[in-house]
Order: structure tokens, then sequence, then C-alpha cells
């Protein structure tokens, strides 16, 4: 009785959180939500100053997938995780709608909160049936690490660096001491209340301020992985991994563009502190990781470019570690200028073989 009184309800700030199922790695099908929601990292601030609610439109495909209608044979098709998904974003403002918009013709999204985004797009059955002619792969920087090309129900088959596992424990830890209380109408809030505090007196280590003064929230370099050394985030294996993926779509008469998703820190390093600058990794994993892919002939275009030319307005969303909507249509734009030539040398039945970015 005590626990009913108390309120328990589940955590739903999103509507990822309700139309996510962790089981299938997708999406609840074929529906259309609309809600108020906060960023992940304003939900996770407990003070409500740092929150942006905003409204979010979050609409699914019959197969589980965050498309605004069926697309059934897509001559495009991007692959990544909850960036590419558009976590914090309504359907209009997905870079696959943007990129449609751009290309004017359909644009599949294909992606989850599933890492493992090429074993993904490997394993569905219609793409083997009905090829696309593009595929883009956009993970988040800070989620790329050696993985199977097979699916076997798991994201997580191959063995994780010891930075990776540490940082996974400790996430661990405090998804479990959110569970015991953020269900919790009265605990919730009183962390509200106890955090507001805390936050009037001595700020909140996840704040940073740009230069017109606005605050935004936005993971530490080392939850970025900005700190670690490309060869401890097995920079070689990453490399050999998309080149594999490449090789495999090549030899299905596809064409592979690569294009990963910087880090808020590798755009924006002078928000943080002089002592986690200090401390990045120079090469970075991203600068090892286009190197290498690049010179193992595989299609490229470098997002952290295109974002560093064009910083202004701020790129990701201010309660949010995931990019916003001007962010995806620069993504968008940098795509669609770099499949333009392909057209010409398709009929000729060509392909170019880098990136210009």
């Amino acid at each position: 009785m005590g626990a009913i009184a108390l309120g328990f309800v589940p955590p739903e700030f999103r509507p990822w959180e309700r139309l996510y199922d962790a089981d299938q790695r997708r999406f609840a099908a074929s529906r259309a939500l609309e809600m108020k929601e906060v960023g992940d990292l304003g939900y996770k601030s407990w003070v409500r100053a740092l929150q942006h609610p905003r409204t979010v439109v979050f609409t699914t495909d019959r197969w589980g997938y965050r498309n605004s209608r069926d697309i059934e044979s897509p001559r495009v098709v991007v692959i990544g995780d909850s960036y590419v998904a558009g976590s914090g974003l309504s359907d209009a403002e997905t870079v696959t709608a943007r990129l449609a918009a751009r290309l004017g013709e359909p644009v599949y999204n294909l992606a989850t909160e599933v890492l493992n985004a090429p074993a993904l797009f490997l394993r569905e059955k219609r793409f083997s049936e009905r090829k696309p002619a593009v595929v883009i792969w956009a993970p988040v920087a800070r989620g790329i690490r050696p993985r199977p090309l097979i699916y076997r129900g798991s994201d997580d088959q191959a063995p994780e660096p010891l930075w990776s596992r540490v940082e996974e424990l400790g996430n661990a830890l405090v998804s479990q001491v959110e569970r015991w209380n953020r269900d919790n109408g009265l605990s919730r809030e009183m962390r509200f209340a106890v955090q507001s505090i805390l936050h009037y007196f001595r700020g909140h280590p996840q704040q940073r301020r740009l230069g017109n003064g606005q605050p935004v929230l936005a993971l530490s370099l080392l939850e970025q992985g900005l700190l670690h050394t490309p060869s401890s985030r097995e920079v070689g294996a990453c490399i050999q991994m998309v080149t594999a993926f490449d090789q495999i779509l090549r030899r299905a008469g596809v064409r592979f563009v690569f294009s990963p998703i910087p880090e808020s820190g590798s755009v924006y390093p002078e928000l943080f502190p002089e002592t986690e600058r200090r401390a990045l990794a120079e090469p970075s994993f991203f600068d090892e990781l286009i190197r290498g892919t690049r010179a193992a002939g595989v299609e490229v275009v470098d997002l952290r470019a295109v974002y560093r030319d064009d910083p202004v307005p701020y790129l990701f969303l201010p309660d949010d570690s995931h990019w916003n909507a001007r962010a995806t249509d620069l993504a968008a734009a940098a795509w669609a200028e770099q499949l333009a030539p392909s057209e010409s040398l398709a009929a000729r039945g060509q392909r170019p073989r880098s990136a210009t970015r």
C-alpha cells in the first residue's frame, strides 16, 4: 500500500521511452505519438531550470522504424543509432526527412538504439531482396567500436575495450539508483527540490555556456570518449569493420557512404574546462578513423569538418546529448552534395572512390 501511495510511474520523458521495445530492438509499429518531452540530460539533471520542454511528433512505419510512412523500395537507406532515429526531434527534423527533402525522394530511416547498425541492415531480408542503391552509415562517434557484421540477437558480441566496460559498469550503477527512486512520485519532487538548491549555489557539472551566455548541458569529454587514445578504442579493428561492410555492399552493387557523427566536444572544445581539454587525445580516434577508412577506399563524409565550418547557432539540443534540427540539415546538405555527382557516374557503371570533404 505504501508503494501505491507514493505514486510509482515509469519514466516517459520522450516518445522514445513509450515506443521503444528493448527486446525487439525497434519501436512499436505503425504508431504516431505527439507529446511534450525534455532532453535526456535535462531529465537526469533534476533541475527544471535546465530543462527545455518541446512538443515532438514521433511516427513509425509498419516495420517499427522511424518513418512517417511506409517506404517499400527506397533507393537511399540511412542506418545508425539514436541520432539517425531522431531522439529529441520531430518527424520533419530527422536527418532522413531533411535528406529526402533535398533529394526529392523518400529516404528510409533504419535506426534504433542498437549500435550494430550494419548487422541490423544485413539481417533485413527485404533489403537483400530489393537492394537500395545507396546506404549511408552515420554512427555517433562515442558508440563506434568493433562489432560483428552478423547479428546474433545482441549488439555487444565483440569483446569490449576496458574503458568501455568501466563506463558501462558506472552507467549500470547509475541506472539502478534511478530505478530505485525515479518512478517514485514523492522522491522525484524531493530530488527536484534538492538538485535545484544545489544548482543555485554551485551550478551543474554538465552545464556549459555558449558565447552568447546561453546555458546548455553536455556530456563531459570523458563521457564522449574524447580522452581515450585511438589504440585504446581499437581504431584499427573499427577501420576493418567499416571496410568489411563496404566490401559486402560493394559486391552487392550498393554504394556505401560512411559519415560518423561528431561529439559536441569535437566541435566546441572551448566549452569544456581547460583541465579536460589538456587531456584530449592527439591524434583523436575520429582523426584516425577518418584517415584509415579513406585510405582503405571507403567513401567518407566528415561531418566534423562540416560543423566546424558553420558552428553557430549551436548544433546540439540545449538539454540533450543529441544533435538538433540545424545539425541534421547540415548533415543532409553534405550528404546530398556527396551523392549528387553519383547519378551520372552510376549511369556509366562507375563509382566514386573517395569523398571530397
